[in-house]
C-alpha cells in the first residue's frame, strides 16, 4: 500500500491510498477530503483526465470530515507524479544555476579576485610596453643599418669614380709596365723550364748509373754463386775419390 498527500488548491488536501489489487481487478484509490463542501464542489466541477470507472455510494459522516470512496485508474496518478517530479527537477536546476551564478558573482566581486585581476592587467601592460620598446629598437637598428648601407654605397661609388680618373691618367704608364712585367715573366719562365730540363736530365742519368751499378752487382753475385758451386762440387768430388781409395 502507498499513501500520498496531494494538494488540490483551495479545497484542502486529497489523501490517495493505492493498493496493488482492487475490487475490480485494477488499482483502487480512496480519496479523503478534509472539507465536506470542498469535496462536493470538487465532485461537481473538477475534470478528471481519465474516466471514473466506479463510485461507491457510501458516505461516512463524522463531525470533522466526510469521506468518499472513489475508484480511479493508476495511470492518472502516475502521470501527475511524473509531471510534479519534472517541475521539481526544473525548479531544482533553476535554483542550482542561480546559486552557482550568485557564487561566481560573489567570487568575481571579492577583494582577492580584484587584486589578482589588477595584477594580471599590470603584468599585461608591462609586457605590452616591453614588446613595443623592443619593436621600436628593432626598427631603429634596421634604419641605422639602412643608413650605413647607403653611406657605404655612396663611398663605393666615389671610390670607383676616383679609380677611373686615376686609371685614365696612369693608363699609358700601366701599359708599359704591364709589357715589361710580361717580358720579365716570360724570361723567368724560360729559365725555369731550362733549369727543370737540366734537372730531369741529371736525374735520368743518375738513375741510369744506379741501374747499371745494380746490374753489375747482381752479375757479380751470380759469378760468386757459380764459383762457390764449382768449389763445392770439386770438394765433394775429392771426398768421394778419397772414400773410394780407402775402400780398396
Amino acid at each position: 500500500m502507498e499513501v500520498l498527500k496531494y494538494s488540490i488548491g483551495l479545497s484542502g488536501y486529497v489523501y490517495l491510498t493505492f493498493f496493488s489489487t482492487g475490487l475490480i481487478g485494477g488499482v483502487s484509490g480512496i480519496v479523503y477530503f478534509d472539507d465536506p463542501f470542498g469535496c462536493l464542489l470538487n465532485l461537481l466541477f473538477t475534470r478528471f483526465e481519465t474516466e471514473i470507472f466506479w463510485i461507491w455510494n457510501q458516505l461516512e459522516v463524522c463531525l470533522k470530515s466526510i469521506s468518499i470512496i472513489v475508484i480511479v485508474p493508476f495511470s492518472t496518478w502516475r502521470r501527475q507524479q511524473e509531471a510534479e517530479l519534472k517541475l521539481i527537477e526544473e525548479e531544482t536546476a533553476r535554483r542550482v544555476a542561480e546559486a552557482i551564478q550568485k557564487k561566481v558573482q560573489e567570487g568575481l566581486n571579492s577583494e582577492e579576485i580584484k587584486l589578482e585581476r589588477d595584477k594580471r592587467l599590470e603584468e599585461g601592460r608591462k609586457k605590452l610596453v616591453a614588446e613595443v620598446a623592443a619593436q621600436l629598437e628593432k626598427e631603429k637598428e634596421a634604419a641605422l643599418l639602412e643608413a650605413n648601407r647607403k653611406e657605404a654605397s655612396i663611398c663605393f661609388l666615389s671610390g670607383c669614380c676616383l679609380l677611373i680618373i686615376e686609371s685614365s691618367q696612369q693608363s699609358h704608364y700601366l701599359t708599359q709596365k704591364v709589357v715589361q712585367e710580361q717580358a720579365q715573366r716570360g724570361k723567368e719562365e724560360l729559365e725555369r723550364r731550362l733549369e727543370e730540363n737540366r734537372w730531369k736530365l741529371n736525374e735520368a742519368q743518375r738513375e741510369e748509373a744506379l741501374e747499371q751499378e745494380r746490374q753489375e752487382e747482381e752479375r757479380y753475385r751470380e759469378l760468386e754463386e757459380l764459383q762457390r758451386e764449382k768449389e763445392e762440387a770439386l770438394r765433394r768430388k775429392k771426398q768421394q775419390e778419397k772414400k773410394n781409395e780407402q775402400t780398396r
